[in-house]
């Protein structure tokens, strides 16, 4: 539920350890899609995606850190 979790985020750093972890899922999500993919062009893709949210998921873990 949404509204469950957005009452359970009451803090800054509770809402960037969300964040890293949502990234690090997308990340694992896209490299699966990858291994799916019937084309090269479609698994060039999704490992590009996967790459951009491992990404965002190592500057989240940076702005964590300086929290």
């Amino acid at each position: 539920n949404v509204e469950k979790l957005v009452r359970a985020i009451d803090s800054v750093k509770k809402a960037v350890i969300l964040a890293i972890h949502t990234e690090k899922y997308a990340a694992e999500y896209f490299e699966g899609m990858s291994e799916k993919a019937t084309t090269k062009g479609g698994a060039e893709m999704y490992k590009e995606l996967a790459d951009e949210e491992r990404g965002h998921a190592k500057e989240l873990e940076a702005v964590l850190k300086s929290i």
